[in-house]
């Protein structure tokens, strides 16, 4: 079982269905033109189609954490340091 929880803003959904070829056991576009979450699969292509998505449509948590896996924060990336 997924220990992940995976969330589709449909408003910034643009149904270009790069989720859907990256993992289609998890993710499919419906009749709306609109990508949705319909089956399981390996977490690790969740993840992938997170990431591949154009408009950041997508976000991934840990189910038992809470932590936002995808999209990263800047502080998650290392931010940006706006010190001189």
């Amino acid at each position: 079982m997924s220990k992940l929880l995976i969330k589709i803003d449909a408003n910034k959904c643009i149904g270009c269905g790069s989720c859907e070829s990256v993992a289609e056991s998890i993710f499919r576009v419906n009749a709306k033109g609109k990508a949705e979450v319909w089956g399981e699969g390996d977490d690790e292509q969740a993840i992938l189609a997170a990431q591949v998505c154009p408009t950041s449509a997508i976000e991934i948590k840990n189910s038992e954490t809470g932590e936002i896996i995808w999209p990263k924060s800047k502080q998650q990336k290392g931010g940006d340091n706006d010190e001189k």
